[in-house]
Formats: C-alpha cells, sequence, structure tokens
C-alpha cells in the first residue's frame, strides 16, 4: 500500500449516506407533525372539559347557560360571562386550531372555541348557522354545544362531520362536545 495514498470516501458512499439522512429526516418531519396535532386534540378536549365546569358552575348561580348572541352578532363572546364578575375561568381558551374565518363572512374570525345554547340557536335557522344540528334527535336534550374546526381547519357544519382520528389526524371533520353531561 501507497503510504502517501489517503484513504476517502467515494461519491456513491456521500450519496447513499446523504439520501438515508434525507430519508429519516422526512420520517421523522411527519411524525412530529402527527404528535403536534394530536397534542393540539388533547388539549381541545382538556379546555372544552375546563368549559363544561365553569358552564355548570354559571348555571348553578344563575339558573341559565349564557347566550350565544349578542343581537345579531355570534362571535366568540358568549364564554366572556364565565370571566367576570364572577371567574368561573380565568380566561376564555384560544382554539389551537384557530383562528378560522367563516366561509360566508371571512373577515370573521373566531380566536376562541365557538359556543351555541340551545335557547339562542333556534332549529328554524339555516343550516349553516347551526340549525340543523339542534334537529338530531340525540341532541333533544341537549343545552349548548362547544365546537373547534379541527385539525382540517374549516367548519364543517353543513352537513355536519365529526373528527375521527382513526381517519387520520388532519381528517375531516369538527371537535365539538353537547352538553350536560
Amino acid at each position: 500500500m501507497n503510504p502517501r495514498r489517503r484513504a476517502a470516501f467515494t461519491l456513491i458512499e456521500l450519496l447513499i449516506v446523504v439520501a438515508i439522512i434525507a430519508i429519516l429526516a422526512a420520517i421523522a418531519t411527519v411524525n412530529f407533525l402527527e404528535a403536534q396535532t394530536r397534542s393540539k386534540v388533547t388539549r381541545v378536549r382538556t379546555d372544552v372539559r375546563t368549559l363544561q365546569t365553569a358552564l355548570e358552575a354559571y348555571r348553578t348561580d344563575n339558573s341559565a347557560y349564557p347566550h350565544a348572541a349578542i343581537g345579531d352578532l355570534q362571535l366568540d363572546l358568549p364564554l366572556v360571562p364565565l370571566t367576570t364578575p364572577v371567574a368561573y375561568i380565568t380566561t376564555v381558551p384560544r382554539d389551537p386550531f384557530g383562528p378560522a374565518p367563516f366561509d360566508f363572512a371571512p373577515q370573521l374570525v373566531l380566536h376562541g372555541y365557538n359556543y351555541k345554547d340551545r335557547a339562542s340557536t333556534s332549529i328554524n335557522m339555516p343550516a349553516e348557522t347551526y340549525g340543523e344540528v339542534w334537529r338530531v334527535p340525540e341532541l333533544a336534550h341537549k343545552h349548548y354545544m362547544i365546537h373547534s374546526c379541527g385539525p382540517n381547519l374549516v367548519w364543517d357544519v353543513t352537513p355536519y362531520v365529526e373528527y375521527d382520528p382513526t381517519n387520520g389526524t388532519t381528517s375531516l371533520g369538527d371537535i365539538t362536545t353537547f352538553g350536560p353531561g
């Protein structure tokens, strides 16, 4: 062996190593994004449980749930009575999948969870304003709903689609909870 000759990698060996690193990085990125989505879904479910507890405490003190409508305005303001004058929660949590603009009014953006109460949302309202949700027989006894647009960042109101993580973490559907119970 020639003592002046240095050992080195060939171009093919270097390309193979770079390709393997790129494949591993792609797999890691996908897994990281999936973990982020699963974490946000868990946060939504935790926030909803917190909101349900606050809503029940509010109802105990006021004999009714807060109304979702302020005149014709239906934004993310209805949960504010949970923070003042009696603090059932310190702040209204932000939806980790928001803000998402409405298709019919892109200038309106919800930063918090969408809350609708049965008293303010008539079953005679158009479907895009949640009227059809209250027509479902299983929901006849429910008084309110707390709603997140879910990982697809689209309000799936008409027709209403419930998020199902078994279809992939970015599948269609909204994360909605009806209460009480």
